[in-house]
């Protein structure tokens, strides 16, 4: 048995009788498109904005994913700044007020941390209705999530997906449109990436083989086969480099039909309740070691969450022990060469702390009852 945070083509759950009512289609509404990647459609939104006012100031949190640069660096005029979180990723809104005021900030940027929603949430929203802030939600991390009844990524100006987090995908990537913009034919976007789909495709068949035949030390840990696999989607990846010599170019694309026919099959009622009653386990035991402390230490009803994510010393040491006794926990989101560049270490030391200590167990739906005792037993051993 080896257990990964990443999703197999088990994990799609095509619906049958006990479907629930929900559709991909019902959750993004009329004025949504489907994209390739979450990076597509972050691009494409502030190229909406960028025609509708010229120039942007944007105001990211300084706890985020580094793929987010690649979206926003190809654009020009657009200037970037960052705002304070504190050690639980809440937003520190005295940091984000000032900021705002100090910068003139056209567009705030939030993300919805592994399912979850700020405290402040509503409040900020109320604020940056009456400044008239465009507001980008971002749950890549937070699909299916809802507050007082309505999804995550309709409450701001626009919705950011990355379907390929919840599903076995190939690609697959959402922008929600909510008011004041309508998609642009000014905008190219293509028809398919196809590198991009192919090196997905390759990496799901390794995930089947995975599940299918329970081969771990084939493809992870030291073995020669997984590095040489592991090179072959490297150079895939090259391949769908943009075709531009010019590194800040971009080129957004549509979702693929494959995914978008996996998608119209899934079983969306039974990936939210399987990955919040795994959550809930996991809560139960780790309340039980000191030697840790939680991002989130309750599940509110309308939350879908992405992993278990908690915070331990050592955190490099203690992943080594969970990956030799085959279970492979994420880290949302380690530092890195893009993160020195923009984000300082002195002012945003929280951010800094936080990438140092995270680790986060898998909750997918993949994760049924034997998995899910046997990563109880694992934590058990190591954690005690």
């Amino acid at each position: 048995m080896f257990i990964t945070n990443k999703i197999g083509p088990r994990a799609n759950g095509f619906r049958g009788h006990t479907a629930s009512d929900i559709t991909i289609s019902e959750l993004f509404g009329r004025d949504n498109i489907l994209f390739s990647s979450g990076r597509d459609a972050i691009y494409y939104a502030l190229k909406l904005i960028l025609e509708k006012k010229g120039s942007i100031r944007i105001l990211l949190p300084s706890y985020l994913c580094s793929s987010i640069f690649e979206s926003i660096l190809p654009l020009k005029k657009v200037s970037i700044y960052f705002y304070k979180l504190n050690k639980n990723l809440q937003i520190d809104t005295t940091d984000l007020l000032k900021k705002i005021k100090r910068h003139q900030i056209d567009v705030l940027y939030i993300i919805h941390y592994f399912g979850f929603i700020d405290l402040q949430f509503k409040e900020i929203l109320k604020f940056c209705k009456i400044h008239q802030i465009i507001v980008i939600e971002d749950c890549a991390v937070s699909l299916f999530t809802k507050l007082d009844g309505e999804y995550l990524g309709s409450f701001g100006d626009f919705g950011i997906f990355s379907l390929g987090k919840y599903f076995s995908l190939p690609d697959g990537g959402a922008l929600k449109i909510n008011s004041g913009f309508t998609k642009s034919t000014k905008i190219k976007v293509g028809r398919l990436n196809r590198s991009s789909f192919f090196r997905g495709l390759i990496k799901q068949f390794l995930l089947y083989l995975i599940e299918k035949f329970n081969f771990p030390y084939a493809f992870y840990g030291n073995n020669q086969l997984y590095f040489k696999l592991k090179f072959l989607i490297q150079k895939i990846k090259s391949l769908s480099a943009r075709k531009s010599n010019n590194l800040f170019s971009y080129q957004p694309f549509y979702i693929s039909k494959f995914s978008k026919y996996i998608l119209s099959k899934a079983d969306i009622g039974q990936l939210i309740k399987i990955r919040r009653a795994n959550f809930e386990v996991f809560l139960s035991i780790f309340k039980n070691f000191s030697n840790i402390s939680f991002l989130y230490d309750y599940l509110p009803e309308q939350t879908c969450p992405f992993l278990f994510p908690f915070l331990v010393k050592n955190r490099d040491e203690i992943r080594g022990k969970f990956l030799d006794l085959r279970i492979e926990p994420a880290i949302l989101w380690r530092s890195d060469k893009l993160w020195e560049k923009f984000i300082d270490k002195e002012e945003f030391s929280n951010s800094y702390w936080v990438s140092k200590q995270i680790l986060c167990l898998p909750i997918h739906q993949n994760i049924r009852e034997r998995e899910l005792n046997y990563i109880i037993k694992v934590v058990t051993e190591i954690l005690k």
